[in-house]
This record gives structure tokens, C-alpha cells and sequence, in this order.
């Protein structure tokens, strides 16, 4: 990292099975088995860059990979930044910016050439009490779900802990 010393980070890899998945969107008892079973792999980080005080940046990044003929989403790749305690005073805060590409799977797809879609999503996490976080959240979506149109999400989440 930039500071010099080893800052937190965490990192995941796994494999994934759904047993029960449609293998045909035309499947028919007759022409053989209609359900099959899904694999796929994961790899997941998230890492510090920096840090003073409260303040961090970290990075974080995603990655699936499914089979095309039977998983929704064949392909995904994700990552962004994370800022917290953006301003003086929110220590408890966190900001962000993310990206995102997904491979629709073939039985998803809605035509000819429409298998990809694209996220910019930017975020902030606003910790109005402890136990309380409002979390309102912007998204740019080309070709969602695969087709030729963007869409324009704007959202607001509230957690609680207790």
C-alpha cells in the first residue's frame, strides 16, 4: 500500500453449486432430463490503501464466473473505492464509487448480441445514530438485464442494529 505498513484487507474465494436449474427454456420431460445442475467460482477483495486517524480509503473488487448455458449471469467482474469518515465530524460515514460487468447467461438473454450489462454506481452511507444508517444510492445501468436501453436507479436503504 502508499503509507509504508500493511493496512486490512480481506480476501475470498469459493465455488458455488445451484443442483436444481432449468436447463432449457424449451425443455420438455421427453427429450431428456430438463433440470441439471450450475457450477461456478468467486474471488472477492477488499483492501486498504490508506489510513489516518478515522479516515480510510480501500479498494475493493469482484469476480464470478458461471457456466453460459445455465447460470443467469455467466460473468461478473465489480470493483470500486471506499472513503470513511469523508467530512470533518462523520466519522462513522462511508462514500463510494463503483463499477460493475455482467455476461448474461444464455437463458437469459432477451435477443441476438444483448448479453452485457453495466453499472456505474455512486453511494453514501450516512450514519444518522449508531444503530441507524440511511444509505442513498445512484446508479447508471447500460443494457440492463441484457437490453438495448439504460436505465437510471436512484435509491435510499435504511439499517438498523440492534
Amino acid at each position: 500500500p502508499f503509507g509504508g505498513s500493511i493496512l486490512d484487507g480481506s480476501y475470498r474465494f469459493g465455488v458455488w453449486r445451484h443442483s436444481a436449474v432449468k436447463l432449457s427454456v424449451e425443455a420438455k420431460e421427453e427429450d431428456g432430463p430438463a433440470v441439471g445442475a450450475a457450477d461456478g467460482v468467486y474471488l472477492t477483495l477488499d483492501q486498504g490503501l490508506w489510513e489516518r486517524a478515522d479516515r480510510r480509503l480501500a479498494i475493493f473488487a469482484q469476480g464470478g464466473w458461471g457456466e453460459t448455458d445455465r447460470s443467469a449471469v455467466s460473468r461478473y467482474f465489480g470493483g470500486g473505492l471506499t472513503f470513511s469518515a469523508p467530512f470533518k465530524g462523520r466519522s462513522n460515514d462511508i462514500m463510494g464509487v463503483g463499477v460493475a460487468y455482467a455476461e448474461i447467461g444464455d437463458l437469459e438473454r432477451t435477443g441476438p448480441g444483448n448479453n452485457t450489462e453495466a453499472v456505474l454506481e455512486v453511494f453514501y452511507k450516512y450514519a444518522l445514530y449508531e444503530w441507524l444508517t440511511l444509505n442513498p444510492d445512484i446508479q447508471w445501468v447500460q443494457r440492463p438485464g441484457g437490453d438495448d436501453r439504460a436505465a437510471f436507479v436512484a435509491g435510499l436503504r435504511v439499517a438498523t442494529v440492534f
